[in-house]
């Protein structure tokens, strides 16, 4: 039997049989393997959580001594409330355990989706960013007792009045807090003419006292268009790396793809590069996602729309000038009208291997007849490496997230829909999964915590005099007896002084003479 011929039963006997259970991993020729997914939401089939509703737009950090942190949205139940309680819900991975699920925090009731980020800031904490009802709100809990809804600080509002969607969220080395977050534009007088009414630009905040104040907000896209989608990078030397796509604002429901966005800030997130836009002459693309690499240089992933092509493009100067797209053998798009929703996951370990997680369709492909599957692609620099199945089977795996642990972890949360639920948010049981690999890239050492030092100015104090202390003789200088007479230095000090200015007096003298002599 050929290597060819065993290939290609595998891959037949992959897309006729997935269908006998919900999650299935294949091992890349290295025989390396993800993980068997791992449910981290309640369990549909138990009672016992039957007032909950769907579990889905999870997101995922690694954190210190091999612990991973994942947060989802949900909601439950609420007495006659239309919506019921949105719920952000949580779960961590420590000492190789999973902890049970817990809601730590409800944002509002409704039935509002409750966007999040979460990241590890410097100081300890873990942050997150999620949409309260229509608002962006910040929160922070200590990471080693995130489970506790207690001790998650009192969320504040970063984001204006109009309605908020999407958010990223970073932390550089100086533990500088950055976000991201689209939020409509509403035109008193809107144009009829418009691509896109009253939707969203994407906004930017930082903060240096771990959440408790932010800078002031900075609208980054400015344009007629929608923005979609934000992802943000920092690399080793604390610079911005931000990309979103252009367009359209999927929460308006409003507006045409168009391209990707790219820009970067050099200082901390006070000024920004000017916009960088990915796309091809003729077609829009779309699920722009980001990575950057050891040495501080981007690169995207997207697909486009006309043809469920996906494409590569990467930049060698720190994002200043890009590479053509060259595009990624191997793979297909899962169809834009399947779902508008998903988005692309990227990640470089320590060896510097770009690691691609994305929904689509192993080539060739007949997509009647097998559902989208999430799939594994690394980039070493030189070739892409063929598609690993993370997940494959009944379910229609949906919004991946992709983070690296000691630089050679990799950790991935998405969520699923079935067939019969796709495009039934409402009444639907989404659920969240988990998986991981180990790479044989070198570990890597993280950065210490530290205490933030605030950069407020200081308050200035009114200088208080204070009286001198008197410093008392020794005491053989107390009782010493009084010298008899004037003291010596009495007596001679007039002859001294004389004799000292004798010099100076003829030299007067002179100078005086001599004046008189030349009148």
């Amino acid at each position: 039997m050929t290597r060819a011929f065993c290939c290609a039963l595998l891959l037949t006997l992959l897309s006729v049989g997935l269908g006998a259970g919900p999650a299935l991993s294949l091992a890349a020729p290295d025989g390396s393997a993800w993980s068997q997914p791992l449910e981290l939401s309640y369990p549909l089939d138990d009672p016992a959580y039957a007032a909950y509703g769907s579990s889905w737009f999870a997101d995922i950090v690694a954190g210190p001594q091999g612990s991973v942190h994942v947060v989802w949205y949900s909601g439950m139940r609420y007495g006659n409330v239309e919506g019921g309680l949105d719920l952000l819900m949580y779960r961590e991975l420590r000492d190789g355990r999973w902890s049970a699920v817990n809601e730590i925090a409800a944002p509002g009731l409704g039935g509002y989706t409750v966007r999040n980020s979460i990241a590890l800031g410097r100081d300890g904490l873990l942050h997150v960013v999620l949409r309260s009802q229509t608002a962006m709100v910040h929160s922070s809990a200590p990471w080693d007792e995130a489970f506790s809804a207690r001790a998650w600080s009192e969320p504040r509002n970063i984001s204006g009045e109009n309605s908020a969607y999407y958010n990223a969220l970073a932390v550089d080395s100086r533990n500088r807090l950055h976000t991201l977050w689209s939020e409509a534009v509403l035109d008193e007088q809107p144009d009829p003419n418009a691509k896109c009414p009253n939707c969203s630009d994407l906004y930017y905040r930082y903060s240096d006292d771990s959440g408790e104040t932010w800078s002031a907000p900075q609208n980054l896209s400015r344009t007629p268009e929608g923005e979609n989608r934000p992802q943000l990078k920092v690399d080793g030397r604390d610079r911005l790396h931000a990309v979103w796509d252009l367009g359209v604002d999927w929460y308006a429901g409003e507006g045409e793809p168009e391209s990707g966005i790219y820009r970067r800030s050099d200082d901390g997130g006070e000024t920004w590069s000017a916009p960088y836009r990915f796309g091809f002459q003729g077609d829009a693309v779309q699920q722009t996602a980001l990575a950057v690499s050891v040495e501080g240089n981007p690169s995207v992933v997207y697909r486009a729309v006309g043809d469920n092509r996906i494409y590569f493009q990467q930049s060698l100067d720190g994002g200043q000038t890009w590479q053509p797209p060259t595009r990624i053998p191997g793979v297909q798009a899962r169809d834009i009208n399947d779902n508008n929703l998903d988005t692309y996951a990227l990640a470089v370990d320590s060896a510097g291997h770009l690691h691609l997680l994305m929904v689509g369709f192993v080539e060739p492909n007949d997509q009647e007849r097998v559902n989208p599957w999430l799939l594994h692609l690394v980039w070493n620099g030189r070739s892409w490496s063929q598609p690993r199945v993370v997940m494959g089977g009944e379910l229609y795996p949906e919004w991946p997230r992709l983070v690296l642990g000691a630089g050679k972890h990799l950790h991935a949360a998405w969520h699923t829909r079935s067939k019969e639920d796709l495009f039934r948010s409402e009444k639907a049981r989404y659920r969240v999964w988990y998986s991981s690999l180990h790479t044989d890239a070198p570990e890597a050492t993280a950065l210490p915590f530290f205490t933030p030092v605030p950069t407020a100015a200081p308050t200035l104090v009114a200088a208080t005099a204070v009286p001198p202390t008197a410093t008392p003789l020794p005491a053989q200088a107390l009782e010493a007896p009084t010298l008899p007479g004037r003291p010596k230095w009495e007596q001679s000090a007039l002859t001294t002084i004389l004799l000292a200015m004798l010099p100076v007096l003829a030299f007067v003298g002179l100078v005086v003479f001599f004046r008189r002599g030349r009148r």
